[in-house]
This record gives C-alpha cells, structure tokens and sequence, in this order.
C-alpha cells in the first residue's frame, strides 16, 4: 500500500481553475470529426465520440482534468469538446500537467469521489469547488510532482508489462466455435414487461442497503450499478412483479447496459425495465447465460446520453448455441454455465484451503 502519512490537504480551487462550455452541442445533431466529446461516464476516458473541430462550443485545450456529474475524474491527452448544461466540469490547471501527473490527480479524484457523487447529490462546478484532495506533498507543503510522475511511470511500466502477458496467454486459449451457432434479434427472443406500483407509494420501501425484511421483501431494480441492478426492496403487496426475468438499465452514466438475470420475484422502477423470454425458460443457468450475451452485446453503446432503451435494445442481434431444428440450445447453455459455476467453486474451496 501506498504511504500517504506524509500526504497534505490541497483545495482544488488552488490548483484549478474551473470552466463549463459556451454553446450547447445537440449529440445528435453534431458532425463527425477527430475531436473527443466528453460526457459524463466511468468508461473510455469519458469519450462519447469523435465530432468535427467546427462544432458550436468551448474547444478546451489538452493538458486539462474533466469532471463529470458524477465525479468520474480524467486526464485528457487531447484537446477536446464536452456535453452541456454542466454535466461535465472542466478543471484548468494552474501549473502545467504531463500525462503522469495529470493521470495521477485524475486517479486520486475518481477514487476520493467514488461513491460520492450520484443522482442524489450531483458533483457540480459550485459543489466541486468545496472540494480538497490529498496528494503527497514536499516538505515545504507542495504538491510533491516528482512523486507524482515517477509512481505513475511505474505503474504504467506494470500495466504494459500485465498487458503483454495477457496478449501472450490469449493468443494461446482455445476459444469457443461460434461458427455453427445462429443469429437471433433480441426482440424476437424477449417481450418488455409494463409492470407498475400498484399504491403509489414509493416513500414506503427501504434502500438496498439495508436488509429485506418481512415487510419490504421485494427486490426492486433501477439505475444500480452492481449489486444486482436492485436499488430499494418493496412490500410486494405494493408493486406488480414477475419472476425468471432479465433487467435492463436505461440510465446512467455508469449502470446504462448494464443487464442483470432476476430469477425471483421483482419490480422494476423508472430508470430499468424488465424482460421476459418468449421461451419457457425454467433455468436460472439460462437466465444468467442470456442476461450476459445481451450485456456483451449492448453495454458499450449506451450511457447517459443515449439511453439504453427497449427500442434500440430490441433490435440488437446476438449469437447463440443452436439445436439441429435452429432453435437456441437453451440445454447447452445450461451446461457450459454449470461447468463455469463449478469451476468457480473449485477456485474457491483452493483458495480457502490454501489460507
């Protein structure tokens, strides 16, 4: 770990200036081109896009830090456009950055704002500008840049190194044939479900950080990243709700794609839906299997501004197993998912009897 008792306290204001756009870019509208749009996301360095150089807002410069709404914090090699109504901060520094030291504060914001920031309580210019991060400091009180670059060269120098061996071990796996496998629109495979709170009384139910109990027992899925897609649990008396079904998050600059298997009985809330199989799928193993080819299949074309709907979702193809009669292999897809499942415990029980 990384000795940080010799770390100061430096506002950002002090090692900042802050901008938001002039202009209001339509995505839709704007050309192609070789400038990075930035949006709020936790993925490619915030980029959206490439647009034309001509487009109507704030060219910034590179060598600046860009904060979205939700405090995803990156350095940006170029110089670069970003979406409006001030969804993403742009930070100017004072002193002049590298790719090491600009990486390095970057990291050290995303990390401090992890979890912070969200729908909720949104990183905003006037929010941000209250905010102090811990960097290493010199013995005058500094920002130490020296220690900055440096640890980031060696963590670069690492990650090559990672990277080359995982090159190397790809290169030598066997993958899976597809070449037999079949070509199916997910529309054809899945039907969205219009299920509705019945009482209208959202204020009732607990969040997911809490334990269901007797009374709020019913998962309810929204704009979550991680833990399932389940945001609040429900009384179920309260909410239409169907079980073996599969989640579809249509928001957020982190959760939009995100696809989850909900084998038991839920409800879903406004920034999700849920889809049932037009198949008779009894398997939790299949449900799982689908839940992952749809999210491989649409996860890195959606994010907070374009919206992971069921009407683009819909007309996604996505390849899968296939009997002799062209129907999708739903038995293989139970088995390959019950060999990874037991692999995945026999890891586990390894680990536990080497501790």
């Amino acid at each position: 770990m990384i000795d940080v008792s010799e770390w100061g306290k430096f506002d950002i204001t002090k090692l900042f200036d802050m901008s938001l756009p002039k202009g209001d870019l339509q995505v839709k509208k704007v050309e192609d081109g070789d400038i990075p749009l930035i949006t709020p996301s936790n993925s490619n360095n915030g980029m959206l896009q490439r647009i034309s150089k001509h487009s109507p807002s704030t060219l910034y410069d590179k060598g600046s830090l860009t904060v979205d709404m939700f405090g995803n914090a990156y350095y940006q090699e170029e110089d670069f456009f970003v979406t409006a109504h001030g969804h993403v901060n742009v930070l100017l520094p004072k002193m002049p950055l590298n790719i090491y030291t600009g990486t390095f504060l970057a990291s050290t914001i995303r990390t401090m704002f992890f979890d912070k920031y969200g729908f909720n309580e949104m990183c905003t210019q006037k929010v941000l500008k209250a905010e102090s991060i811990w960097l290493p400091a010199t013995s005058d009180g500094k920002p130490d840049w020296d220690y900055m670059e440096s640890y980031m060269k060696a963590v670069m120098e690492e990650s090559e190194k990672s990277l080359e061996n995982l090159k190397k071990a790809d290169d030598t796996k066997h993958l899976i044939d597809v070449s037999g496998w079949g070509e199916f629109r997910v529309g054809d495979l899945f039907d969205k479900l219009t299920l509705k709170c019945l009482k209208k009384d959202f204020n009732k139910a607990i969040d997911c950080s809490e334990e269901q109990t007797d009374e709020f027992s019913l998962p309810l899925t929204n704009a979550k990243h991680f833990n399932n897609g389940i945001q609040f649990y429900g009384r179920p008396d309260d909410w239409e709700s169907a079980e073996m079904t599969i989640d579809i998050v249509s928001n957020g600059a982190i959760a939009a794609g995100d696809v989850y298997a909900q084998p038991q009985r839920t409800g879903v809330l406004w920034d999700s839906y849920l889809v049932k199989c037009k198949y008779d799928i009894t398997s939790e193993l299949v449900l799982q299997y689908m839940s992952c080819v749809i999210q491989r299949c649409v996860k890195q074309y959606f994010g907070w501004d374009d919206k992971c709907t069921w009407d683009k979702v819909k007309e996604q193809i996505i390849r899968l197993p296939i009997t002799s009669v062209g129907e999708p292999d739903w038995q293989y897809m139970e088995d390959y998912m019950r060999r990874i499942m037991d692999k995945s415990e026999q890891i586990i029980s390894d680990l536990q009897i080497g501790v």
